[in-house]
């Protein structure tokens, strides 16, 4: 009496089934690599978000990864991420790519699909519709319009009449190599050891009017999807019941292993087990880059192991810049030091670009005196009261909000000296007769005058001089006994600094 022929693989108009998360390769990141030419390291801040009418959107688990790549947003089936990725694409786009392959979605008069279709919540497909569709990823790009009759033969005449669904480019092989690369990671490859293949989930939720009426718990979900494929096969299998009540509705908790367990088994039917594997079309790249760069930038040669990874990119869109995240920091230039009037030193040196390591902390120099650390500055110059002359170093480095610095630099070094000048104060140049008295000025390093050329003030008395003296005739010590020739040298030591300076004594036989 046909109460038993509807058929559940095709539904019909009246009884489609929203797609839930199985709609955002073909709503959201397919569109958004074939027309924004995203690549699988595009950045994507799962934090919370809503719709643009100010309606909240939720993860499946409530919570936020925070800031996740293209990849991991479509691996793990972030709802906020989707609904972003879908905003930013050209909806007209969007329209065009799932009406391409068989999808109706609710189109407004103005020619446009609500942001809901991000996450499947529109009037829905059959499992019929999303197999055709989910081939485009299966094979490069191209949409078959699933048929299931090939040829009709007449047996009165045995005139064949024959179908085969046109060929119809639908996205570039890029597009369907990109979405494919991150759906295998969805199912474990293991649980179908004899098949490489990709698949995408689903889940679909009751409205509240709903649970209420049939006082239905929290857990409660209308439909499960699963939509797999390999490079020759695509499965789509939908889970659910055809009328709801009180005791036929599924539980999210309990029930989400029977949509793997009813995949596989008909995967195990459907697949043809050739083990095929894509391949990687010249139009993808693939690049490996620094972990959370955005956007996304090459690894530089500190780069950790762990902070690298690899991630696909449209030929012609790989990044060219190298991250600074992991580069040594660099040494201030031009440091110079002197000490000033008031017996400060004053310190001052070129700045260093920020790397941009550290986005919780302030960028700035370290101060030593030798070893010993004077303090933090974020300006290209430091004073240090009651100075000293000595060695001092200014090294690069990031503060952390604890205090503590980090990506510290290996430091500039600049010696300070004090700044003076040492001169004679008499001729350089005397002459005596033999039995004159040589005055002990000449000789006692009473000429000498040490000069602070900063302050201007002497610092003769804070000087230590020593005086030598030398003859022609080997002599020490100056004696008008006899006709000779001296030469007094003066070695001045002041502030670190020593200089030295002489004068000539000439005693003259008067005969």
């Amino acid at each position: 009496n046909g109460a038993k022929s509807y058929n559940y693989a095709t539904f019909d108009k009246d009884t489609l089934r929203q797609i839930g998360s199985t709609a955002k390769p073909l709503f959201d990141y397919g569109p958004g690599i074939e027309y924004n030419n995203w690549s699988t390291a595009k950045i994507f801040d799962d934090s919370p978000y809503t719709y643009s009418n100010g309606k909240k959107i939720s993860n499946w688990d409530g919570g936020y990864d925070g800031k996740i790549t293209l990849r991991s947003a479509l691996h793990n089936s972030r709802n906020i991420p989707a609904l972003k990725a879908f905003q930013q694409v050209d909806n007209q786009k969007i329209v065009e790519f799932v009406t391409s392959v068989g999808i109706t979605p609710e189109i407004d008069n103005t020619g446009y699909i609500h942001e809901a279709h991000s996450i499947g919540a529109f009037t829905g497909a059959s499992t019929l519709i999303m197999a055709g569709a989910y081939q485009i990823f299966s094979n490069g790009g191209y949409y078959f319009e699933p048929y299931s009759v090939t040829k009709v033969v007449f047996r009165e005449t045995g005139e064949k009449d024959e179908y085969t669904s046109p060929k119809v480019r639908i996205c570039s092989e890029a597009t369907a190599y990109m979405i494919t690369d991150i759906l295998k990671g969805v199912i474990n490859q293991n649980s179908l050891p004899n098949d490489v293949f990709a698949a995408k989930t689903g889940t679909t939720n009751y409205d509240s009017v709903t649970k209420q009426r049939f006082k239905l718990n929290g857990n409660a979900i209308r439909d499960y999807w699963v939509d797999g494929y390999t490079n020759d096969t695509v499965i789509s299998v939908w889970l659910g019941y055809d009328k709801t009540s009180n005791k036929n509705w599924l539980n999210f908790t309990k029930d989400g292993g029977y949509r793997t367990n009813l995949f596989l088994a008909a995967a195990k039917v459907g697949f043809t087990h050739n083990k095929t594997d894509w391949t990687r079309p010249k139009s993808v790249v693939p690049v490996t880059i620094e972990v959370g760069s955005d956007p996304p930038k090459l690894p530089s040669e500190n780069t950790p192991a762990n902070a690298k990874r690899t991630e696909l990119f449209k030929s012609g869109t790989e990044p060219t810049e190298v991250s600074t995240k992991y580069l040594a920091m660099g040494n201030p230039t031009g440091l110079f030091g002197q000490i000033r009037s008031d017996g400060s030193v004053f310190l001052s040196w070129n700045s260093v670009s920020d790397p941009g390591y550290v986005n919780d902390g302030t960028f700035g120099y370290l101060v030593y005196q030798g070893d010993t650390l004077l303090d933090f500055t974020a300006s290209t110059n430091f004073v240090v009261s009651n100075g000293k002359t000595g060695q001092y170093v200014v090294k690069a480095t990031y503060k952390t909000k604890d205090g503590k610095y980090t990506n510290t630099s290996s430091g500039s070094y600049f010696t300070v000296q004090s700044s003076i000048s040492v001169k004679l104060s008499g001729s350089s140049y005397t002459t005596f007769n033999v039995g004159d008295s040589i005055p002990n000025y000449l000789y006692d390093g009473s000429l000498v005058v040490v000069t602070n050329n900063n302050t201007g003030e002497d610092e003769t008395p804070n000087s230590k001089i020593t005086v030598s003296i030398k003859g022609d005739d080997g002599s020490t010590s100056i004696s008008s006994a006899t006709a000779n020739t001296y030469k007094v040298t003066y070695r001045v030591e002041c502030s670190g600094k020593t200089e030295y300076l002489s004068n000539t004594i000439v005693i003259k036989d008067n005969g």
